[in-house]
């Protein structure tokens, strides 16, 4: 077993958000919309089922409604980051983090890594490459989110 940290955390949504460690309410950051804030590799939480996430894991609020919106923590059997949208069973619906910088795949075990925040998912990436490939993102996304504003409008 070993402990995770998380660094940098990028948003990509239209909203500013808030990430909380539920075992520790004093560790929280703010993140603006489409920013990049660096949490100092702060330990995911540990979770082996429903309850634990829901009292335990970083919960990521939307700062406007003040809704979670997701929860990230450290699967307690498998050693895996995960992450569940806050829908239905958070234990069950339990995804593992998937590694932004390959095509496919999930992200293997680092002492800390970085997350890529988008509505319907969460990317990982390892400590070395986080900072390039979060900022890529960020203007891939801006770049795309530029034009459909436009066209929707």
């Amino acid at each position: 077993m070993w402990n995770t940290g998380l660094n940098d955390i990028t948003n990509t949504l239209d909203e500013a958000i808030n990430v909380v460690d539920g075992e520790d309410n004093r560790f929280a950051i703010e993140v603006s919309s489409r920013k990049t804030k660096d949490w100092k590799s702060v330990i995911f939480p540990w979770c082996n089922n429903e309850t634990e996430v829901k009292q335990k894991a970083f919960r990521v609020r939307n700062l406007k409604s003040g809704e979670v919106i997701i929860y990230l923590f450290q699967d307690y059997q498998t050693n895996h980051i995960c992450w569940s949208l806050n829908k239905g069973n958070v234990w069950h619906d339990r995804k593992r983090l998937n590694n932004g910088s390959k095509s496919s795949g999930h992200l293997p075990a680092y002492s800390a890594i970085s997350i890529v925040i988008q509505g319907d998912r969460v990317w990982g990436f390892d400590s070395e490459n986080e900072n390039h490939t979060a900022q890529d993102i960020l203007k891939m996304v801006g770049s795309v989110a530029g034009p459909i504003a436009t066209l929707a409008g």
